[in-house]
């Protein structure tokens, strides 16, 4: 039983954009409207040249982005000569716009993009591939090491795009798209997959637990994304998104990542926030983060829970940082707090609590939150209507009940009135629903309690075990 029903009122949130999503356009039609309404407005800002920063930056206008993304679906059609398919196209490439772009024209050519990280195995990504029966990759360069590793002993198609400033630059052939929410309402827009992180097996089917997991998501998760992205605070409080909101973000998150798809794209359309990215090869690190800030202005960043932690044991790009920006956003996974506390001692610090079912869920702050202590509590809006269940001594499971009023927000529960997330979290001690990420504690045989985060990194940092685990020392 479909989870919402496509008679279903829109809503109006007096946010144009937002409205549009909700009342039923979507977002190919939107990127062209805002190039006609906003040409001049800017999406996004990247390194002139990929190495060098002192090259500059160069900038992408709305309407660039839609000739672009234009640029790209007919590449894609004239490529294959179909369009209108559905099938499952995949993309694999550096770190550039070319891979936001590229998900609005596999959207506005009739296709679904699978968004591989470059950070995959080989075995993870034919496994990927092969799950959502995708035999076709699209890449700025089919020589792209991560390509050629790809391809090597499969029946697998490339499609190379056109370069870059080509696309961006020179007129495009308008790609006609009509289409309207109602007809889509349960049709996949994209998808991505989840962190691959653990190569332990299962024993009921002896393959890799880290596999990659792809998650379909549908034209109606990015309008719910709108929605959530819109809401109004309660009365003595302030929504992350209100904070974030028509401002310049960078963001230290690969665009083929969950935490890229909704930051790059989604909250940067719906919430009206430009783009910077860093250099595509640099690993992100407090250093690297302080020396693009030298270069460009920004007032907030998102970044990996990892890049947090290389920064709190760097303490002058830590005040570097803490003195050009108002605030850090983390997404995909947990900080540990001896960590967080160095990094909140200095800069104002929040989650972006997420999963790849939900997206990254609307949170809200009393407006006398007290950043530097509790940066790793918060409440969730209480239009999603988030419930705790009690699991164990302190711990409790995040669960959402499907009612009309949060399926406007939520899109995860089809064919379900309970979605249980398995996630777990922890009441704060004084303040009533507010909550914290609580990662399952498993007692040692000689009683130490070790934090789960600090636990697996120092268990991977043996380089033996690590390679067993398909994972990177330290990471």
């Amino acid at each position: 039983m479909p989870f919402i029903e496509c008679s279903s009122p829109p809503i109006t949130m007096g946010n144009p954009r937002i409205d549009a999503a909700s009342q039923g356009k979507l977002l190919p039609t939107i990127i062209d409207e805002l190039a006609r309404d906003e040409p001049n407005g800017l999406w996004i800002e990247y390194p002139t040249s990929p190495t060098d920063l002192n090259a500059g930056y160069s900038q992408i206008t709305y309407a660039e982005l839609a000739n672009a993304v234009n640029g790209v679906a007919n590449c894609i059609t004239s490529a294959l000569g179909r369009d209108n398919t559905g099938e499952s196209l995949a993309w694999l490439a550096p770190n550039s716009p070319l891979c936001s772009i590229t998900l609005i024209a596999a959207m506005k050519a009739g296709f679904k993009l699978c968004l591989m990280s470059e950070r995959n195995t080989v075995a993870q990504n034919h496994k990927l591939l092969e799950d959502v029966e995708c035999s076709i990759i699209i890449t700025t360069n089919a020589v792209f090491p991560q390509v050629r590793a790809t391809l090597r002993g499969k029946q697998i198609s490339v499609i190379e795009l056109p370069l870059f400033e080509q696309l961006l630059h020179e007129h495009q052939r308008r790609y006609e798209y009509n289409k309207e929410l109602k007809l889509l309402y349960y049709e996949t827009a994209l998808i991505i997959h989840n962190p691959c992180c653990t190569g332990k097996l299962s024993k009921s089917n002896n393959e890799a637990k880290g596999s990659p997991k792809p998650m379909l998501l549908s034209h109606s998760f990015i309008a719910n994304v709108a929605r959530s992205i819109g809401l109004s605070a309660p009365e003595g409080y302030e929504t992350q998104s209100s904070m974030l909101g028509n401002k310049r973000c960078l963001l230290l998150c690969p665009l083929s990542d969950p935490a890229g798809v909704h930051f790059g794209v989604l909250n940067a359309i719906f919430n009206k926030t430009t783009v910077i990215l860093p250099l595509p090869e640099v690993p992100p690190t407090g250093r690297s983060l302080a020396q693009t800030l030298r270069h460009i202005d920004a007032d907030w960043a998102v970044l990996a829970p990892s890049t947090l932690e290389t920064m709190s044991h760097d303490a002058s790009s830590l005040e570097e940082v803490a003195s050009r920006l108002e605030c850090l956003v983390f997404a995909g996974g947990c900080l540990a707090k001896r960590y967080g506390d160095l990094i909140a001692s200095k800069i104002k610090l929040m989650p972006s609590p997420h999963s790849p079912e939900t997206g990254q869920l609307p949170t809200i702050y009393r407006h006398e939150h007290d950043f530097r202590y509790d940066w790793n509590y918060f409440r969730f809006h209480p239009a999603v209507g988030a419930r705790f269940v009690p699991k164990s001594a302190g711990v409790h499971e995040l669960v959402f009940n499907r009612t009309p009023a949060v399926e406007l927000y939520l899109p995860i529960l089809a064919n379900s009135y309970e979605f249980l997330t398995q996630d777990l979290y922890a009441k704060h001690p004084t303040i009533p629903d507010t909550w914290t990420h609580a990662p399952q504690v498993i007692p040692l045989i000689h009683g130490e309690k070790p934090e789960p985060i600090d636990f697996n990194r120092n268990v991977c940092s043996f380089s033996d075990i690590s390679a067993s685990l398909g994972q990177v020392p330290g990471g």
